[in-house]
């Protein structure tokens, strides 16, 4: 009966972790796509700007390394306005609360930008605890496309998630040159 039941339950367990293996390389190209795109967002809002001379916008080459996703190329920005350089520079997409994190750095402060799901207002934080074996089960639900959307993440304690647009972007880059 022992033997038997150990059989089983590894059998099961290598079957379940056969469904949740998790494509590490598709993670890191869509996590290299969501920072081009949040780039390409700030370019834009930016653009008439860098054309009238009253800033600059500077990509270049930034090495990553992340447990699972390993050694990556992407790149940081730059925002050399009024004298100072901000920097903006992705943290990693494995992070609690997100799908990843940039954050943007100037001598006044730091703003930290996550890709969270569109609704979404704040971190939510689950906890399961049981000792039956099959809560897991109970609990399973087919896991549900959420749409992504960067947004700007407030101090903790009391973290919220605000929208960002061009006016917060820009309060943002405010914040940190202390403009």
């Amino acid at each position: 009966m022992g033997l038997d039941n150990l059989e089983k339950f590894l059998k099961k367990n290598a079957e379940r972790e056969e469904q949740e293996q998790i494509d590490w390389e598709k993670e890191k190209q869509t996590w290299l796509s969501e920072i081009d795109k949040f780039y390409e967002k700030i370019q834009g809002w930016l653009s008439d700007y860098e054309e009238k001379g009253l800033l600059k916008l500077e990509l270049v080459k930034y090495t990553m390394r992340e447990e699972y996703l390993g050694q990556y190329e992407t790149k940081k920005m730059y925002i050399v306005i009024s004298g100072q350089k901000v920097e903006i520079e992705p943290v990693g997409r494995i992070i609690i609360g997100a799908q990843g994190r940039i954050d943007m750095i100037g001598k006044y402060g730091k703003v930290k930008f996550v890709l969270v799901g569109e609704n979404s207002k704040g971190p939510i934080i689950k906890v399961k605890i049981s000792s039956n074996p099959d809560f897991d089960k109970q609990d399973e639900t087919s896991p549900k496309e959420v749409k992504l959307d960067w947004k700007i993440a407030t101090l903790a304690p009391n973290i919220q998630f605000l929208t960002l647009n061009a006016d917060s972007f820009s309060d943002a880059l405010l914040e940190v040159i202390n403009g």
